[in-house]
């Protein structure tokens, strides 16, 4: 095996036993939030959209970073180009979820579901988006310059991460906004 093939194993590797052991972390948060979900009808539908909107938003914006940097395009002193890709996450970290909870919404009452109030819906959803989508772009740009400090391939390196993460951070500002409606 090549020096180049053995590092990129090891890179890789590392950091998806990594993920798996966030990942745990995540479906035992997630299982922790049984009660709540219940308590707040159609609020389950919502939740599989948002996990996948996370590592959708934040693993483009990671996939961006490092790719700026490969082409030269991005540095860290800098900061017009990742202050701009920054604002374009946080903007979907608002209107995706917005939409997500009208779609909630919607499949819940042409199934003719149980399902909390629109708004519920709107402040949980969208509550949770932008606590996400902050946390997680903060993150992302750490991350991001870390590994490539580091001399380590940002592609490798942060979008496994920034999508287990995100899982993890999801279900928690779920968990967090999900109290505050009940």
């Amino acid at each position: 095996m090549c020096v180049n093939a053995r590092r990129l194993v090891y890179e890789t590797l590392s950091i998806l036993l990594l993920c798996g052991f966030i990942e745990i972390l995540a479906g035992t948060a997630l299982g922790e939030m049984e009660s709540f979900l219940e308590s707040l009808p159609g609020l389950i539908i919502m939740v599989p959209p948002m996990l996948d909107l996370r590592g959708d938003i934040n693993g483009s914006f990671a996939a961006r970073l490092g790719s700026g940097i490969h082409l030269g395009i991005i540095d860290f002193k800098h900061r017009d180009e990742i202050i701009e890709n920054l604002k374009a996450a946080l903007l979907m970290s608002v209107v995706a979820p917005a939409i997500i909870a009208i779609f909630t919404f919607c499949v819940c009452y042409l199934l003719a579901l149980p399902s909390v109030e629109l708004l519920k819906l709107l402040f949980i959803a969208v509550c949770t988006g932008l606590t996400s989508g902050i946390v997680l772009s903060i993150l992302s740009i750490l991350i991001t310059y870390g590994a490539s400090r580091a001399g380590l391939d940002p592609d490798n390196i942060t979008i496994p991460i920034l999508s287990t993460l995100g899982d993890f951070v999801v279900i928690l500002s779920l968990l967090l906004f999900t109290v505050v409606v009940a």
